[in-house]
């Protein structure tokens, strides 16, 4: 009996969903743009459609391969080998980057007397565990919690509803347009350019035919939740205080009702944000096997964890500074890994393989 390696084309768009809802619903990315931060979200998440375009391109491509045989592929065996090197160092960044976001909200909201380091502990003992199973356990499993994830999250945008005043996303276009731009790159590199880790995954779905439809699903499924949230944090604090607020859903929800609703929005944290996680430990320790051209990742799961955890403590001093440097620098960090390495893939790509995929298509349809 052959073991199933693959997943379905559902199952990809639940990890997309889960992968970009993530942190970005709890923390607040946006300032100086104030009520025009929907128009800035929407530029984000129009960018978001374009990025991951490119990405499933590359992937189509390159059918079978993931991004480590891609960038070897299309470089050479050295010089991809050496980016791929760069590519999983990023991937590592990113789950020490997540990791911190869920450990500081839980420090600062939920247990105020617990040190960081036991909570972010404590966080990477479940992806330990998944990363080893597999990809099939984590997509599986990843179905089964977005149920909740869901209706939990039906349960956040009810509650307000009666309490939305659309004059606070008026007047329009007040912000300088700069401003309105720059805070639209943040939320299309903080919120949707990650997505770039996926090449990492693609090659592992059963029907890549799917993959265009099944990306979209997702981006613009989670995509009008996010925007939801965002409107909503807006409408009732406000452009000054939802501009000076962290953690926006968290201030929205006490305003409107006295019941004690802080535990919903930790269960949409801890599964989003576990599960982006789990996906940059699994993209990376399988992408560093490759590397060293070992075909088991299992054995570099619990030594990247170690590496991890330590990381994500010392990487910033506090909340303050960890979202200093996402808003001012990581925009610019990222340029290369979300935007101009996969553009420059897909051209070589296209260059490669875009006639013959053309050919075969029609040689298909022909039959």
């Amino acid at each position: 009996m052959v073991k199933n390696t693959k997943i379905s084309g559902y199952q990809l768009s639940m990890l997309i969903g889960t992968f970009i809802f993530g942190t970005s619903h709890v923390i607040n990315i946006s300032k100086h743009v104030y009520q025009d931060v929907w128009i800035s979200y929407l530029l984000g998440w129009a960018g978001g459609f374009l990025l991951i375009s490119i990405y499933v391109a590359i992937s189509v491509l390159h059918p079978s391969k993931n991004l480590i045989n891609i960038l070897k592929d299309t470089f050479g065996k050295y010089l991809g080998s050496v980016i791929g090197l760069f590519y999983m160092g990023y991937f590592i960044h990113l789950a020490a980057l997540v990791l911190r976001d869920l450990g500081e909200y839980l420090t600062n909201i939920d247990f105020h007397e617990t040190p960081l380091i036991f909570i972010v502990c404590c966080l990477s003992i479940p992806a330990i565990y998944a990363v080893k199973k597999g990809l099939i356990v984590i997509a599986r499993t990843n179905q089964l919690l977005t149920l909740a994830l869901c209706i939990t999250l039906v349960v956040l945008i009810i509650i307000p509803l009666k309490y939305l005043d659309f004059n606070n996303v008026l007047p329009v276009f007040e912000s300088n347009f700069s401003d309105i731009t720059n805070i639209g790159f943040l939320y299309l590199t903080y919120t949707f350019g990650e997505t770039v880790i996926f090449l990492m995954i693609f090659d592992k779905v059963n029907k890549s035919k799917y993959l265009f439809k099944s990306s979209y699903i997702a981006l613009a499924i989670v995509g009008l939740l996010l925007f939801t949230l965002l409107l909503q944090n807006l409408m009732v604090l406000g452009p000054d205080k939802f501009s000076r607020n962290i953690y926006a859903i968290n201030t929205t929800i006490s305003r409107v009702t006295n019941l004690s609703i802080g535990p919903l929005i930790l269960i949409t944290l801890i599964i989003g944000g576990t599960f982006k996680y789990i996906i940059c430990i699994y993209a990376s320790v399988k992408g560093i096997a490759q590397l060293l051209n070992v075909d088991d990742h299992k054995p570099f799961v619990l030594p990247l964890i170690t590496i991890v955890v330590p990381l994500s403590i010392w990487l910033h001093e506090n909340l303050l500074d960890k979202l200093n440097w996402t808003t001012e620098i990581y925009p610019y960090y990222v340029i290369p890994f979300q935007i101009v390495i996969p553009l420059v893939l897909l051209i070589l790509s296209y260059k490669k393989y875009g006639k013959k995929i053309k050919v075969h298509h029609k040689e298909k349809s022909l039959a």
